[in-house]
């Protein structure tokens, strides 16, 4: 996680974008 520190001035929102569409997903894949 401390190795994403650095990145985060540039890839915070992708970053964000792709950790919701993991969340989005995972409860999904779980019910079906």
């Amino acid at each position: 996680m401390a190795l994403l520190f650095p990145l985060l001035p540039r890839g915070f929102f992708p970053l964000l974008h792709f950790m919701f569409l993991i969340f989005h997903m995972y409860p999904s894949s779980l019910c079906s």
